[in-house]
Parts: structure tokens; C-alpha cells; sequence
């Protein structure tokens, strides 16, 4: 069945008002593109999969609070009460009353954290620890403002961090957690990058790294290029070469520094993807043990929004990245959760994020989880979330000026799990070849399809109030969007046959709405139409 679900939200009166937009279409547009996955459809139950359904709130508090923390007078019980949660993503506990306390107060989900500087067993940070050249430990350079220094990063190439992580990896399985996020998943291919690969900042260079890569290098490298890199055998060691130990003249040595360079960043990436296969395999033996052997763990990664081709992004089967302001923009959210997101995966982000966080950004973050959940995915509750501030600050949203929203998904829930398409605003294939990309406004958004001349012949440019028709060729419903200007963001055409723009069919027109005013009100409406509804009523659907 042809059917498009579109309903507006009007948000509170505060400080600034705001109108937010929730589009789900169910059926043709301009063009469609399948999201079928693992992770994005789970309408049918959870199934073997943990990953968030599209109506799903995902609450996350990072740490439990049984007590409200300083900026909320809400625990996390209250404000997952607060903000209608489904489940509970990225909350660092080993608690077992905790995870059982989520699941009683219906969080379907809960998924606990590791990360990469995960405690020893006796709560310090000592062993296997990423090394500097000079054998110091390291932590991240965002980290090191942090109180106390900031926690030192684990080396996932011993054996001692490696079994601490599996193990406690293992026991949230084992105290009812569903599924497991790892927050800072590239670990050691990233500590290569710090501060520029400076040595003295970067790793890692423990003795269990630096005699692997040796040995990595006398197995895949021939002979001749070994000597060109005057690697002599076991007892060469690439921190000792970086200290100055070689007496290569400087041409040469340029060549040597750069391929030892490239080929170390090489080494440790395979580390880490070795590492994330390993803790996946291991994590299954553990629910196989739990009497659950036909799952598979369900992981879930800090992607950063920065898509699944870096190294080790794409063994996870859904991104909770954190979202920056700069990218939080109709083309740079379809981007970060349409486009670079691949069949199978799924996306989910943070409210828009600074260090801090003004009234212009609560707007911000309406409007960007009415667009998240438009393009079928989710946004994490704006509580209890990181801020990129010296002291890592955190920031407890106000449940006044967001959980309408999210309850307004939780309302409609059935629909936006029934969808299995989303709106990509490219051009169908075919369609008339004068119609194409324009910007609306300065710098453009990139997200809507028009005439080159941005007008409606005969009419010129003025924007006229949003209406949606309900009856019409492919055509008109193109020219309708050019007349309304900058007001139309894109639309949405059903038909029998879309791709013969002479055939009659369902037009509709999705506006960008300025602010409502004068009321204190919030107000849903549900549109809905089938072919049989259009032929009996041809007027505008309100």
C-alpha cells in the first residue's frame, strides 16, 4: 500500500519556539532507498538483534545516578521516565541491580560500555598500558586536561589488557546486559595519530608492540627491503631507530622514516581489528555459555558519525557516535545517517554538541531529532551527555524542552516501524533533465530539487504559505515546489506508474515551517492517503 506518514510537531513556547517537522514516507518518492538491515528494521520484535528500532528512544546516562548529579533534579530512573525510554545505550556499570532495575522499569535494551582504558582488576590503570617511545604511559590529548590526568589508555596487543577487557565484557553479558558499546574503538591504530605521531605522545612502543612489529616486518617484508630499510633482523627495534639509533644518511633516512611510519600505522590497525574480532568471538562463546548460542553479540561503537570504513568501524553493527555542531545540518545528518551508512549498519548520534550549550542549541537539537528519526533513525536523549570542554563537562538536558518529542515517536511508534523506505531527494532516474540540485538560501542545504531558474514560469519567485496537494501529476507537484521557493525542502510523488510524470498521482509538498506563535499548545496531526482516498477526495489534504 502507497502510504505517506507525515506529521508536524509544534514544540512548547520557551525562549524560542519551534516548529519540527517528523516525515516518514512509506511508499514512492522522488526516489526511494531501501533500508533493509539488521539494524534498521525491527518492526517485527528485537528478534537476535539489539539494535534500536526506529521508534525507539534511546536513553543513555554514562554513569547511574541514584542521586540527581549537579545540572538535573532527575536520577537516571526519573529522566528515563521523563524522556518515555525504551532502552538504555552507553551507561558504564557493572551493576547487576542496575541492569535488572532497567529491564523492570521496561528499558527493553540495556547495553553497558568498555572503552579503551578500561581499570585493572584492582581498579588501577597499570598493565598492559599504551607506551610511549621512552616506555611512559599515555593518555588521549583530550584527556589529559581531565582531573588526575586523565585515565591511561590500554595496549590491545597484550595479553593483560585484552583478558581484563574480554572479562568484563563478558560479565555485563552474564549480569543481564543485551548487548555491549565500546566507546573509543580504534585504540591503538589511534594512539599512532596523537599529536601528530610525535613519539614521545604516541604509541604504542610497549615491548609486546615493538618486538610484533619486527616480527611482522621479517615475515611480509623480502629481503631487499629489509635491507633498504636496514632492518637486521630480531634484534631491531623500530623505538630504538626512532631514538636516534641509525647512522643512515639523510636522503635515505627520509625514505626509511617514511615507510617504517606507514607500515607501523599498518601493523597496529591490524591489532585492533584483530583485537575486535577477538572480542566478538569470545563474547559469543559467553552467550553460548548463557544458553544463548544462536546469537550473536550485538556491538555497538563511539563511531564519531564518521561512517564504517575506518579501521575498526565496519565490525560493529550499528554506530552511537557523537554528534559536533558543525555537522549538524540537513545534508551533513542525511550524509553521516543515510549515505555513508551501509546495508546493515545503522547510525545513531548525540544531541548537536559544543562546549556550551546555549538556547539557540536546545532549538538546534529539536530540529535535529525530528530530522534523525524523518531519515529512520534515532537520537540518543540529550542527558547526561559529554561536552568537548577541559574538564569534561556534562550536560542534563532539560526534559521540558525535548520529551515531547520523543514522545511523539513512542505516539506513533507503529508507523515508523511499518516504514521500509526513506526520502532521498535526488531525482528519480529519467525524470525531466532541467530539474536539478539547487541551494535554498545562502550556502544552500543541498537537500532540495528544483528548476535551475528557481521559479514557477509566469509566477516569478514569491513563497506562498505551505499546502499540500493531494492530486497530481509529477509535473505539477516539481512546479509546486519551485513556486513555494525557499519554503519547499523537497517532495513526495505516489503513483501507480512514477515514472511517467503524465500520470495522475499523490503529491506532496514538505515545507520548512517558521516558528508558531501565540500559542503554548503542542499539536499532532496525522496525514494519511491511499489511491482509493485521492480519486474519492481531490481537494488538499489539512
Amino acid at each position: 500500500v502507497n502510504a505517506c506518514f507525515s506529521s508536524i510537531l509544534a514544540g512548547r513556547i520557551m525562549k524560542i519556539s519551534v516548529l519540527l517537522r517528523l516525515v516518514c514516507a512509506c511508499g514512492v518518492a522522488v526516489r526511494v532507498t531501501r533500508v533493509s538491515s539488521a539494524c534498521s528494521d525491527q518492526a517485527g520484535g528485537y528478534g537476535l538483534s539489539k539494535c534500536p528500532r526506529r521508534s525507539d528512544v534511546c536513553f543513555t546516562s554514562r554513569a547511574y545516578h541514584a542521586i540527581h548529579p549537579l545540572g538535573t533534579n532527575l536520577t537516571t530512573w526519573e529522566a528515563a521516565a521523563a524522556y518515555n525510554a525504551t532502552r538504555l545505550d552507553w551507561i558504564y556499570t557493572d551493576n547487576a541491580t542496575v541492569i535488572a532495575d532497567a529491564h523492570k522499569r521496561g528499558l527493553t535494551v540495556v547495553t553497558p560500555a568498555i572503552n579503551a582504558n578500561m581499570a585493572d582488576a584492582n581498579g588501577s590503570r597499570v598493565l598492559g598500558r599504551i607506551r610511549n617511545v621512552v616506555g611512559d604511559m599515555l593518555t588521549a590529548p583530550w584527556m589529559r586536561a581531565w582531573p588526575g590526568g586523565g585515565p591511561a589508555y590500554g595496549c590491545v596487543n597484550t595479553d593483560a589488557y585484552r583478558n581484563n577487557v574480554f572479562a568484563q565484557a563478558s560479565h555485563m553479558l552474564e549480569i543481564g546486559g543485551d548487548a555491549i558499546h565500546h566507546d573509543d574503538p580504534t585504540t591503538n591504530v589511534e594512539t599512532t595519530s596523537w599529536n601528530g605521531g610525535d613519539p614521545y605522545q604516541s604509541g604504542c612502543y610497549c615491548d609486546v608492540c615493538t618486538k610484533g612489529f619486527t616480527d611482522a616486518l621479517l615475515k611480509t617484508q623480502n629481503s631487499s627491503t629489509l635491507k633498504a630499510l636496514n632492518v637486521t633482523g630480531d634484534g631491531w627495534e623500530y623505538r630504538k631507530y626512532l631514538l636516534g639509533d641509525s647512522h643512515l644518511p639523510s636522503p635515505e633516512r627520509a625514505f626509511v622514516n617514511k615507510t617504517l611510519r606507514s607500515l607501523f600505522v599498518q601493523y597496529q590497525s591490524n591489532v585492533t581489528l584483530r583485537y575486535h574480532h577477538d572480542l566478538r568471538t569470545h563474547l559469543n562463546m559467553t552467550l553460548a555459555r548463557l544458553g544463548r548460542p544462536q546469537e550473536d553479540v550485538t556491538l555497538s561503537c563511539n563511531n564519531g558519525g564518521r561512517g564504517f570504513t575506518t579501521v575498526p568501524y565496519g565490525l560493529f553493527d550499528y554506530g552511537l557516535g557523537e554528534l559536533s555542531k558543525r555537522d549538524a545540518s540537513p545534508a551533513g545528518l542525511y550524509t553521516i545517517m543515510v549515505t555513508q551508512v551501509p546495508e546493515g549498519k545503522k547510525q545513531v548520534l548525540t544531541m548537536p554538541k559544543e562546549a556550551v550549550i546555549t538556547a539557540e542549541d536546545v532549538l538546534l537539537t529539536r530540529w535535529t531529532i525530528a530530522f534523525a528519526y524523518a531519515l529512520g533513525t534515532n537520537i540518543l536523549t540529550p542527558w547526561d551527555i559529554y561536552l568537548p570542554t577541559p574538564h569534561a563537562l556534562r550536560y542534563y538536558g532539560n526534559a521540558s524542552e525535548y520529551a515531547d518529542l520523543f514522545s511523539f515517536v513512542r505516539a506513533y511508534g507503529t508507523l515508523l516501524d511499518a516504514c521500509n523506505t526513506m526520502i532521498d531527494n535526488r531525482p528519480r532516474a529519467g525524470s525531466t533533465s532541467i530539474y536539478t540540485l539547487a541551494g535554498t538560501g545562502a550556502g544552500g542545504d543541498g537537500f532540495r530539487w528544483r528548476t535551475p531558474a528557481d521559479a514557477w514560469p509566469g509566477h516569478g519567485n514569491t513563497p506562498f504559505p505551505g499546502v499540500k496537494y493531494a492530486y497530481h501529476t509529477l509535473t505539477f507537484c516539481k512546479a509546486a515546489c519551485d513556486y513555494d521557493g525557499d519554503r519547499c525542502l523537497g517532495i513526495v510523488y505516489t503513483s501507480s506508474d512514477p515514472t511517467d510524470p503524465s500520470i495522475i498521482g499523490s503529491c506532496f509538498v514538505l515545507y520548512l515551517l517558521d516558528a508558531i506563535r501565540g500559542t503554548a499548545e503542542k499539536s499532532y496531526s496525522y496525514n494519511h492517503t491511499y489511491a482509493e482516498e485521492a480519486v474519492q477526495n481531490s481537494g488538499s489534504q489539512a
